[in-house]
């Protein structure tokens, strides 16, 4: 076979091969993103929690709150939630450290409530910053219901 007829053949072969590559990039990104319900979640780490809620805003997939109750931490996934079950309890608490460290310094408490209060949307983070995170012993509660009458979130269907 002569250097021409070479040549041409492997133009045609890597003409071929781009495009399936072509296709097949645009199968993947064609798929939907993957639901994902968090649901029963008692919270925990303010720092790993907003990691997870930047995982989530980075991965596309949509997110459902539901189950019996999102607390503490949990609640930072309003950020990215697309929906939340309207019977679901929320339970909304300030900063605070385990027993054994005692309380956080003014300092800590202002950084950590700033924090999870900005993966709320509004009016939920001023009602927040004003009222729940000085809430230190307990939870005050909201039901996913409150959450949509604010227009914090989506009910799901």
């Amino acid at each position: 076979m002569s250097n021409h007829k070479q040549n041409a053949w492997g133009w045609v072969f890597l003409a071929g091969l781009l495009f399936w590559v072509s296709v097949a990039l645009l199968a993947l990104f064609a798929m939907p993103a993957e639901a994902r319900t968090i649901r029963n979640d008692g919270g925990g780490s303010v720092a790993r929690y907003a990691g997870h809620v930047e995982a989530v805003r980075l991965s596309g997939n949509t997110l459902r709150i539901g189950g019996d109750y999102c607390a503490s931490a949990c609640t930072m996934y309003l950020a990215v939630a697309d929906c939340v079950d309207l019977d679901t309890d929320f339970a909304f608490h300030g900063p605070r450290n385990r027993p054994a460290f005692g309380p956080l310094s003014p300092e800590r408490f202002e950084h950590w409530s700033m924090l999870m209060a900005d993966h709320y949307p509004e009016p939920l983070r001023e009602w927040f910053v004003s009222t729940a995170r000085y809430e230190i012993d307990g939870f005050m509660m909201l039901k996913g219901r409150d959450l949509v009458a604010m227009g914090v979130a989506n009910g799901c269907s």
